[in-house]
């Protein structure tokens, strides 16, 4: 049996936190749009919002220490892992984006 380093453990674990956050962050927004779309409570519509904005906080902070280690182990491995790294940046671009439409509609939602 082989013995993997903490730190590819790490990058391991990253690397699912983002594929959950994102899945999640997906599921939220299907699950908010689907309500608006019903017209469910407000304070119901408020609360997805809130989730939506913690997973996407948590998918760009994971991902982040993704890219800390896929770094890491490109030096180390001299491998390029091209694909990782594509699922990455797609990742964090869509995070990115929904975040911004998040702030956006928070303050259309304010006023």
């Amino acid at each position: 049996m082989r013995a993997y380093p903490f730190p590819r453990r790490l990058s391991s674990f990253a690397g699912r936190a983002v594929a959950f956050f994102f899945v999640l962050s997906i599921l939220l927004h299907y699950i908010y749009l689907v309500g608006n779309y019903q017209d469910f409570l407000d304070s119901s519509q408020i609360y997805l919002l809130s989730l939506l904005r913690i997973s996407l906080v948590l998918e760009l902070a994971s991902g982040f220490a993704l890219a800390v280690f896929l770094g890491w182990r490109v030096a180390r491995d001299h491998r390029p892992f091209v694909g990782r790294w594509l699922l990455l940046l797609g990742s964090l671009v869509c995070a990115f984006g929904l975040l911004a439409a998040l702030r956006f509609a928070q303050q259309w939602f304010q006023s």
